[in-house]
């Protein structure tokens, strides 16, 4: 088993604009061992399957927004915002109302601030979990709000279901990585229970495992292949998968010792049952609920979790926003708007896409908890109408499917053009390559140095650039010193390194250090 090599080794100050809010972003916070993952959450107490508030959060880096949807109290629906910087895993910022923006269908127009409630607090214990203290209330817990569709369930959870392949880095106790694999996670050749498989470099590990939860795996039964390829020494493996997210510990036995390392990882692709197809990046006819390196068919790629916004209307004023969340064969959708009078407001529905494009129908809802209020239900108000998403992105005459771009259509307006919002500066340049990453089976680098075209490490033995003759492949160029067979080498690949978004270099941590993980979890 090969371990990683580790190809050694400013402060960023600056401003953006978040729906029409400045925020300062730093860089002298101290790390977090995790990432909290962007999406929908719910203060845990009220997830009764019943409508209510909820928080769409969204992390990136250092800097953290939020968009509350909730009621007054006369039971008209409303939507706050918070945005600030992590200090750590917690962050206290103003809980902000606005007011007189646009409606469904009506003319272009800017909100403007109605005041704050008072400061929010959130804090983070893992990638899942945390709480939240708003206004007038007690301290309580939060989580993330996960769904799946019935057909996911069929698809890779019940017995003899299809398979999903994932990239995972064992971490040590400092939280560097020490090993990388490939493996897959579904109905193993021989037995009707989930397996799980490890490979890298022409040596496996395959287990039979235990499904402990909803999406939660405990693997202790080594299955020997008839084969003769080279095992791994993995001895237990346990895994759980959120969104895409994966996180869990693998036994490896060094020196006749078992150690012990965290896991962080990422799903890539699925396949159905019964296709029999293999597991190659993205198998054809196969239904993705994951990010994909890329090669599959249309529809078939999940669009990025988090705030959305449409890009015209991105002119540091405030305005309107959008929360999407897809996870697990579930779209889930957040529009917070005003009503044609002005008043703020929100809209919201959800429904099974394991494909896109994708038509939600909107509802608007009244009657739930107000800050400070008792806890109470809400009720389905209105019908708003439907909301279609198509997420691709064109450049001339080409266009290609995007996680991160989609034509936007909402009720009695023309389609426009909806962007994932980039909440930290320099998004496609050099700094946003500045972090730790695995760029291919053996080589992890630490890209340190921001040189203005390119991010290198501290030596300059390994450097990336973006390729901008190929803006929508958003491709980037690195090089890297490797060493064979005690020969000094040049390797050269061409990536795609995007940060909050699938790529086919897996990002281990961002450019301030954090973890990109959901970190270490209870459940």
């Amino acid at each position: 088993m090969k371990a990683l090599t580790n190809i050694k080794g400013r402060s960023v100050r600056a401003a953006i604009a978040v729906l029409g809010l400045v925020v300062p972003v730093a860089s002298s916070w101290a790390a977090r061992d995790f990432t909290p993952q962007a999406g929908t959450w719910v203060i845990s107490e009220e997830l009764n399957g019943k409508p209510g508030r909820g928080l769409a959060i969204d992390v990136q880096g250092n800097t953290f927004f939020m968009q509350v949807f909730g009621y007054e109290k006369n039971g008209d629906a409303t939507f706050y915002t918070a945005t600030g910087q992590m200090d750590g895993n917690r962050v206290t910022a103003p809980l902000m109302q606005y007011q007189g923006g646009r409606s469904f269908g009506s003319e272009a127009r800017d909100a403007v601030e109605a005041g704050s409630a008072g400061d929010v607090t959130v804090s983070f214990t893992n990638g899942l979990h945390g709480s939240i203290q708003l206004p007038g209330e007690k301290v309580l817990p939060i989580q993330r709000f996960e769904v799946r569709s019935a057909q996911f369930e069929d698809d890779y959870l019940a017995p003899k279901s299809g398979v999903r392949s994932f990239q995972t880095v064992a971490l040590d106790g400092a939280g560097q990585p020490v090993f990388y694999w490939r493996g897959s996670i579904g109905r193993h050749m021989k037995s009707p229970t989930h397996g799980v498989n490890l490979e890298m470099g022409g040596a496996y590990a395959d287990f039979s495992c235990l499904r402990t939860g909803a999406d939660m795996y405990s693997c202790s039964e080594p299955i020997v292949r008839s084969l003769s390829s080279p095992r791994l020494p993995v001895n237990a493996i346990e895994l759980r998968i959120s969104a895409g997210g994966l996180q869990g510990f693998v036994d490896v036995i060094q020196n006749g010792v078992v150690q012990r390392y965290s896991l962080l990882g990422r799903l890539v692709t699925g396949m159905k049952k019964d296709t029999g197809a293999s597991i190659p990046e993205c198998p054809p006819y196969s239904v993705v609920y994951a990010e994909p390196f890329g090669g599959c068919r249309m529809g078939n790629k999940v669009p990025v979790s988090g705030t959305w916004v449409v890009e015209s209307e991105l002119d540091g004023k405030p305005g309107r926003g959008f929360a999407l969340d897809f996870q697990n064969g579930v779209a889930i959708a957040q529009v917070f708007n005003y009503q044609p009078g002005g008043q703020p407001t929100f809209h919201m529905g959800s429904v099974d896409a394991p494909k896109t494009p994708v038509t939600l129908p909107l509802g608007q809802y009244a009657g739930g908890r107000y800050l400070g209020g008792p806890g109470q239900a809400a009720t389905l108000l209105a019908d708003a109408g439907s909301m279609r998403l198509e997420f691709v992105e064109t450049v001339g005459r080409f266009s290609i499917e995007s996680h991160t771009v989609a034509k936007l259509d909402l009720p009695g307006e023309p389609t426009r053009r909806l962007v994932r919002m980039e909440l930290e500066p320099d998004a496609e340049g050099s700094q946003s390559l500045l972090g730790q990453w695995v760029l291919s089976d053996d080589t992890i680098v630490s890209l340190t140095r921001d040189l203005g075209s390119r991010a290198a490490n501290a030596d300059e033995t390994a450097w990336c650039e973006r390729a901008p003759k190929e803006p929508l492949l958003h491709l980037v160029s690195c090089q890297w010193m490797h060493v064979y067979d005690d020969k000094v080498v040049w390797q050269k690949a061409n990536l795609i390194m995007r940060p909050n978004s699938p790529g086919s270099a897996l990002q281990i941590r961002d450019r301030h250090g954090n973890l990109t993980g959901l970190g270490l979890l209870q459940d």
